[in-house]
């Protein structure tokens, strides 16, 4: 379970959180009870992101090019709400076609 990010290692009273470089798999529902929660990058080991990860309060997402599978409903009831996704990845890009978040290159996330 080491190379696991699992939803009970956060304190959800954080408005970033950094994620340790050996995780490999974020798991389902990871970040979507931390309503304080605003601002997320996603470190190069990761590989796979799983279903439902962000909530709503969630407004920047750095993604990197290691991710190779997302789940399906990455941001739970986001829509419209200025969730920008900070990323070059091919897959990632694919599946932020369906959604209504702005899309930013990776290397824009130090210039917001």
């Amino acid at each position: 379970w080491s190379n696991h990010f699992l939803p009970q290692s956060l304190q959800k009273k954080e408005k970033e959180y950094e994620i340790s470089n050996s995780v490999k798999n974020i798991e389902i529902g990871a970040f979507n009870s931390c309503s304080n929660l605003t601002t997320i990058e996603i470190p190069n080991s990761v590989k796979k992101m799983g279903n439902d990860l962000f909530n709503y309060h969630t407004k920047r997402i750095r993604i990197p090019d290691s991710v190779e599978e997302i789940g399906d409903f990455l941001c739970y009831g986001m829509a419209n709400n200025d969730v920008s996704v900070y990323t070059d990845n091919p897959i990632v890009l694919e599946y932020l076609k369906k959604t209504q978040v702005t899309i930013k290159s990776y290397a824009e996330w130090n210039e917001d």
